[in-house]
């Protein structure tokens, strides 16, 4: 169906049936690492036949062509909170009851809205975890070796989940807080860093390239010592951690051989942070390999760096300076200094490459000119520069969504009239046809807030609008009239308060509660 290279056939022996769940399209799941490490990792350590299940693929492995029902283990990944929808429709079409688990597949979910909240999840899978994919790959192996295939039986489930409890703390489940009351869970994390597992090889379509083009994709770093308040990946996978800079050239010598495309896509919260950034990329031009760095913290790069990726053959460098407000910018740790910004993208425009740029509405301590001010700022870079094309200047304007975890679990969503208002100060302040503007859609940021501050009623009420064919937007309408979540996304939280998610540790609580407080104290 895909047309894919660098996949295994099914082995003519094999035990054990392990399914990947990505809910979202086919493209998405081929630029997630996590599908290519699990994929490799279970198929040549277990033996096991693995196949993989997209929004687009539903119903049928994409190798196989088995129904998911055939699988023993489910594993789904969980990167954004509006693909509960998604997850709901595959597991629809493959038949499932979603009002009574306990059938095959053993269905376990992760990601980083997982992590953070798991309750909007727990009515449609048998688990979650909470911890970091590797972790969780390495407890299935070391239980498959130990027991056998008998571990995943329907019958052991019960089982199954208690195990992977007992030996990490990392499990939440229903059927574990049956026995145990509310569940103290802790995250798992990949310790020594630089020996995770990333495979040289790489699940390739010839027919769909991958959201990010084509390239070998490498992640360098996990974490960000920066924690944004407003961050959930930095404070979910915190601790920062770095791979060593042999580790990271071997596999990137090999990855390229095997896919056979001389490209690299590094994955970083904040690249220029690993110590040897510029070396590697240096390295990379020397040798002729093109290569993709992700959104950059502005007050990391230089003209020089800017030159460097220019080189390697990426057209657009991303920056996120997220408010054009002092205080607001140090109240999310990531201050503005606009001296530099300006001469960054200026510098940026003026070499004939491309700018994105992030701000987000919503910010507490933002002032009421907040939309005016954005626009102020992009004015004044627009004076700056030389553009010489169209949309060479591209800005993306989203509403701050409170994210469990994260300082701003407090902080209520911006008003959908405040954040309509302070948008059309924006437009109305950026005269120049060759600036585009793209704004997110409020509902959706809503509907964004909803899951991911919600409890297990949240995850009830998406599985009746799926079953019911409703939409998201009597999503919304239910969640506000039958469950009266409105008070809870648009009110302010004190950190004394205790939330829905506080059994959940992912070992910042002290940090998250101090910043939390000075949020508070700026609204």
């Amino acid at each position: 169906m895909f047309n894919e290279v660098n996949v295994y056939l099914p082995p003519k022996r094999y035990s054990l049936k392990i399914a990947l769940v990505y809910p979202s399209t086919y493209e998405a799941s081929i630029t997630n690492l996590f599908t290519h490490i699990a994929y490799y990792y279970l198929t040549e350590n277990l033996g096991a036949l693995v196949d993989r299940f997209t929004l687009d693929n539903p119903d049928r492995g994409a190798v196989t062509g088995l129904s998911l029902k055939d699988f023993d283990l489910a594993l789904v990944s969980i990167s954004f909170e509006l693909d509960i929808f998604n997850l709901i429709k595959i597991l629809i079409k493959n038949g499932m009851n979603l009002r009574k688990r306990g059938s095959k597949p053993l269905i376990i979910a992760g990601g980083l809205p997982v992590m953070a909240n798991p309750l909007p999840y727990l009515p449609l899978c048998d688990a979650v975890f909470i911890g970091e994919g590797e972790i969780l790959l390495t407890l299935i192996n070391n239980l498959f070796n130990e027991y056998g295939i008998e571990l995943f039986r329907e019958s052991k489930f019960d089982e199954f989940i208690h195990e992977l409890y007992e030996r990490t703390g990392s499990v939440h489940s229903k059927i574990l807080t049956n026995n145990y009351g509310r569940l103290r869970v802790r995250k798992s994390i990949v310790e020594n860093y630089s020996k995770v597992n990333q495979p040289t090889c790489l699940i390739r379509s010839q027919d769909r390239s991958p959201i990010y083009g084509d390239g070998y994709y490498i992640e360098i770093s996990r974490g960000c010592k920066w924690l944004c308040t407003f961050c959930l990946e930095a404070f979910t996978t915190y601790p920062p951690r770095y791979r060593d800079e042999k580790s990271i050239l071997k596999l990137i010598e090999e990855g390229i051989k095997c896919i056979k495309i001389n490209r690299v896509i590094f994955y970083s919260l904040s690249f220029f942070d690993h110590p040897k950034a510029d070396y590697l990329l240096k390295y990379l031009v020397e040798n002729g390999v093109k290569f993709s760095v992700p959104s950059l913290r502005y007050t990391t790069l230089t003209e020089e760096r800017i030159d460097a990726i220019a080189l390697g053959g990426q057209r657009t460098i991303t920056i996120a300076p997220e408010t054009a407000e002092k205080h607001a910018s140090c109240l999310i740790r990531k201050e503005l200094e606009e001296a530099l910004l300006k001469r960054l993208t200026s510098y940026i425009i003026n070499q004939g490459l491309n700018v994105k740029l992030y701000f987000m509405l919503g910010i507490p301590g933002e002032s009421s000119n907040a939309g005016k001010n954005i626009g102020k700022l992009i004015n004044e870079i627009i004076c700056s520069t030389k553009m010489i094309r169209k949309e060479q200047l591209r800005v993306t304007i989203n509403p701050l969504i409170p994210k469990p975890q994260t300082p701003m679990q407090y902080v209520p969503l911006i008003l959908k009239s405040d954040f309509k208002r302070r948008i059309n100060d924006v437009r109305a302040s950026v005269n120049n046809s060759k600036v585009r503007i793209e704004v997110y859609d409020w509902n959706h940021a809503y509907t964004q807030a909803l899951i991911a501050l919600g409890n297990e009623d949240i995850g009830k009420l998406a599985i009746d609008v799926v079953l019911n064919r409703g939409s998201l937007a009597q999503f919304r309408k239910y969640a506000q009239e039958k469950l009266g979540y409105n008070e809870f996304i648009f009110k302010i939280k004190e950190p004394s308060e205790e939330l829905p998610w506080d059994n959940i540790d992912l070992g910042l609580r002290y940090v998250v509660k101090s910043l939390g407080e000075k949020l508070i104290q700026a609204l």
